[in-house]
């Protein structure tokens, strides 16, 4: 009857303690942690708070012809510029991403994210210098127009989970979107002469962050996160629109972008 009885209780998931055979002790379950919600595939979408910090050099030259009294008369145009702007706006963003969490709770999660803004506007009042170097001019005037419309970041993460909450670091590869448009004119008798320079690129550069997360049910996490870009010094050679009496120009530039957002946002883990 005893090898009965410890049959059965074995069939039952039950362990018997040696003296104590009318006590059963239940096997201890094991219960997934809490951590794991962040571990697998997620798809966010977040607000985006920017400012950017925009720098620019250029040289330019051009050759302007007018009347002067009653003869023709022909000017050359040059000299260096420089603009210092700082923009600001809110756009929307969606990220990609895949992590994992160990036994521990510590995190490694890669994702990639874009975000567009309509960040943009006239400066003309802030920031702008230039000059032009010629023989009649009367007066000079520079004004500028900047737009970064976008960014992009491919990212690797790095932190800890406790209970719903995850807190991280990240680094990464950054992508931005600028337009601009710097016009400058010059006064030679009764006209006005001038360039505009019209550039548009893409710059790449690096990206650090931090950010947390809190789940707020089994897939669902609300996320806030800072980013910093720095994008280097770009130099190009843009396009240049002639204005008025101007019979020629051309004009090259450096460019360095600096690049801060901060997001809010919410991601919906597949697990």
């Amino acid at each position: 009857m005893m090898r009965s009885l410890a049959q059965t209780a074995l069939a039952g998931g039950l362990v018997l303690v040696p003296g104590a055979l009318a006590t059963p002790v239940l096997a201890a379950e094991t219960t997934p942690a809490a951590d794991s919600a962040f571990s697998g595939l997620y798809l966010g979408t977040f607000g985006a708070y920017r400012a950017v910090a925009n720098t620019v050099d250029y040289t330019y030259t051009g050759e302007a012809t007018y009347t002067s009294g009653y003869s023709p008369v022909s000017d050359t145009l040059s000299g260096t510029g420089h603009v210092s702007n700082a923009l600001s706006d809110i756009g929307l963003g969606f990220e990609l991403g895949l992590n994992a969490v160990g036994d521990t709770g510590l995190f490694l999660g890669a994702d990639l994210r874009a975000a567009v803004s309509p960040m943009g506007g006239d400066t003309a009042a802030e920031g702008i210098t230039g000059t032009f170097n010629c023989t009649s001019c009367a007066y000079t005037s520079v004004t500028n127009w900047t737009a970064t419309t976008a960014l992009a970041d491919a990212r690797v993460r790095f932190g800890v989970t406790a209970d719903d909450w995850l807190i991280y670091v990240a680094a990464g590869l950054g992508l931005a979107e600028v337009r601009s448009e710097d016009t400058l004119r010059a006064t030679l008798e009764d006209e006005t002469p001038g360039l505009t320079i019209i550039d548009h690129s893409l710059l790449t550069g690096w990206s650090v962050g931090a950010g947390f997360e809190r789940m707020i049910d089994d897939h669902l996490a609300l996320t806030f996160g800072y980013r910093y870009a720095d994008y280097g010094t770009l130099a190009t050679t843009p396009a240049v629109a002639l204005i008025d009496s101007m019979q020629s120009g051309s004009a090259t530039m450096e460019r360095h972008l600096v690049d801060q957002t901060i997001t809010v946002g919410w991601a919906y883990h597949f697990h």
